[in-house]
Order: structure tokens, then C-alpha cells, then sequence
């Protein structure tokens, strides 16, 4: 990056186009995130710090993290500091992307750890098949705020987004999902909104037009979005938090496999109370705190083997224990029990 001073200020006349496209984001990191840096990480850490936290989304995909060995804090060595994952994921519900090597040394890593908690249920069998090592299932970073901190986030800055709209967050589009989108725009009269900006793709136009919408933005489109439809774990998660209406769509690569709830199928369909279809096991184990809402309908389908009454004495419990709520109705549906 190549600076002069203007009139006493030094300015950036030269950007390297990562830094351009990225500069909203970047703005929010600096603004809200304390930040550590160092060229390379050692074992001197210990030092200044009491423990080191990694997590979460997908920081254990060796495609992703490189080399992956320090996604599972390899740099400390045999430095006497607590080591903690906190829901970490490793973005699929296999080890297929690890060598045998890869493995047998984050697996020497892992068990150096003091706490180890992933953010999938199918995080929970790798660590014990692949790695030696016992894992509990946590929630995602992003539900541990209240919508109220997101919503504070938006109103700290002049953010706009076009209201009454049916907001599209798709990574992975396909003609069937297009189709999907115009047909239920169609049906409930709604607009559709790609967040995805097109323009930050396009190479061809000029870096200022290529920019990244900047987080404050990302928040507002699901907050004032009438209707959301998604293919993304956080698209999921973010309809839940800002009480949105959703279609989920899955498929074998999609991430909703992966989400802490594990999503089968279609997500809320109704009017005025949410429908949520999730894996019968996965609602068991997760203590579903990020429901605020007064009614709600539960599809499930399993695979584990577990019984109605078991399904019943779960979900009664979860909601009693919780929020002093409980279960009204338990049975049959053409969709599946519920």
C-alpha cells in the first residue's frame, strides 16, 4: 500500500484489491474487535495470555485453514496455557480432506486441549472416531448475542434497506433454487432481494463498485426482510434471531446439514407461527434457546430410533426446564410426526 500526506493527513492512494473490496468489513473488525497481531505465533504467548480460544466456523476444513495443524494451536508446543475450542466446526460431516498424517498429529494437538466443544452434532462423532477425543456440542457464536446487540448495531450507523421485501441469501445457486425464489415470490407478492451483490463478482467493473456490504448493512437486509429464503447455516440462524418467516433449501453440499439443529427439510411455511423441521436426535441435545417465540410446530424426522414418548418426554422437559414453557400435542402428520 502506497501513501502520501494531504493536508497533514497521510492518505491511501494505492490499495491492494483485497483490501478495497474488504474495507467495510475491515472498518468493523477495528471498530469492534480487539485484535492480536503477530507475524507468526509461538509458544512466547503463553505470556501474555491465560488461555487460547479456537472456533468456530469452519476452522477445522483443511481447505480453508492452512497449514491446519494451527487451527489446532500447533504453535504453542509444550507451552503451560489452557487451550480451548469453542464450537468449531469442521464444515463437513467427514475427515475426507485430512492425510493420515494430518490426522494422526491434530489428533496428538486435540488431546493437548483442556476444553473441546464443536458447533455440529456429526462434530462430536469425528472427534471421538478420528481424534481420541470427547467433544460436546455448543451453540455458534452468533446466537450467544441477543437480537437486541445486532439491532443496536444497525442503529449505530445510517444503514437502508428496501422494506416489505423477500430477502435471498443463496451460496450455492442453482435454476431448481431461482425458480424456488420467483415461485414463492410470486405466491406471497413479495420482491426479491439478493444479498449477494452481483457487482462484488464482477471483475470487470472498477474496485470502488466491487466493495463488500458492510456488516451493519448485512444485518438490516434480515431485519427488515418480510420473508427469507435461504441455503446457508447463518441465513438460518438469522431468521431465527430477527423473527423472520423462512424457507430453508438443503442439499447434499448445503450447510444446513451441518447447523447446530440440524435442518431435514423446509423451514417454516406457515402464516403466524414458525414450523420448524429438525432431527429428532439433534433437538435433544440442544437446548433450543434461541426460540423466542410464544407457538410453535416441531416436525421431526429420525433416524436414531426414538420414540414418540421418548420425543415427548425430551422436548417437555427442554421447554420446562428452560423457559417454563411446555408441550401441548404430540402425534402423527402427512409431513412426519410432530
Amino acid at each position: 500500500m502506497v501513501k502520501r500526506y494531504m493536508l497533514g493527513k497521510d492518505v491511501a492512494i494505492l490499495k491492494a484489491p483485497h483490501e478495497i473490496r474488504r474495507k467495510n468489513i475491515d472498518k468493523f473488525i477495528q471498530q469492534y474487535i480487539h485484535q492480536y497481531k503477530r507475524r507468526i505465533f509461538t509458544g512466547k504467548i503463553a505470556f501474555e495470555f491465560d488461555a487460547v480460544v479456537v472456533g468456530s466456523d469452519q476452522v477445522w476444513r483443511p481447505v480453508y485453514s492452512q497449514p491446519i495443524e494451527e487451527a489446532f494451536l500447533s504453535f504453542l508446543g509444550d507451552a503451560s496455557i489452557k487451550r480451548i475450542a469453542y464450537a468449531a466446526s469442521f464444515g463437513l460431516d467427514n475427515c475426507s480432506e485430512y492425510s493420515r498424517e494430518q490426522l494422526e498429529t491434530c489428533s496428538c494437538l486435540l488431546k493437548k486441549f483442556n476444553a473441546v466443544s464443536v458447533r455440529e452434532s456429526s462434530g462430536v462423532e469425528l472427534c471421538r472416531n478420528y481424534f481420541g477425543v470427547n467433544a460436546v456440542q455448543m451453540l455458534d457464536p452468533t446466537l450467544l448475542l441477543s437480537v437486541d446487540d445486532y439491532r443496536m448495531l444497525i442503529d449505530k450507523v445510517n444503514t437502508k434497506s428496501p422494506q416489505d421485501n423477500m430477502l435471498v441469501y443463496i451460496l450455492d445457486k442453482t435454476e431448481e433454487k431461482i425458480d424456488l425464489v420467483n415461485r414463492i415470490a410470486s405466491e406471497k407478492g413479495l420482491i426479491p432481494f439478493w444479498l449477494d451483490s452481483p457487482n462484488e463478482q464482477n471483475e470487470n467493473l472498477s474496485l470502488d463498485k466491487q466493495v463488500k456490504m458492510s456488516v451493519e448493512q448485512w444485518l438490516c437486509t434480515f431485519n427488515n426482510a418480510s420473508f427469507v429464503v435461504t441455503d446457508s447455516f447463518h441465513g438460518c440462524v438469522f431468521s431465527i434471531l430477527f423473527h423472520k418467516q423462512f424457507v430453508a433449501v438443503g442439499n447434499v453440499e448445503s450447510s444446513l446439514s451441518l447447523t447446530p439443529f440440524n435442518v431435514v427439510g423446509t423451514v417454516n411455511d406457515g402464516t403466524d407461527i414458525p414450523t420448524v423441521y429438525l432431527d429428532a436426535h439433534s433437538i435433544e441435545l440442544l437446548v433450543p434457546n434461541m426460540w423466542k417465540v410464544k407457538n410453535a410446530t416441531v416436525h421431526w424426522h429420525s433416524e436414531a430410533g426414538i420414540t414418540m414418548r421418548q420425543m415427548y418426554s425430551s422436548l417437555h422437559d427442554i421447554l420446562e426446564d428452560t423457559i417454563g414453557g411446555n408441550l401441548d400435542i404430540i402425534g402423527k402428520s402427512d409431513i412426519g410426526d410432530t
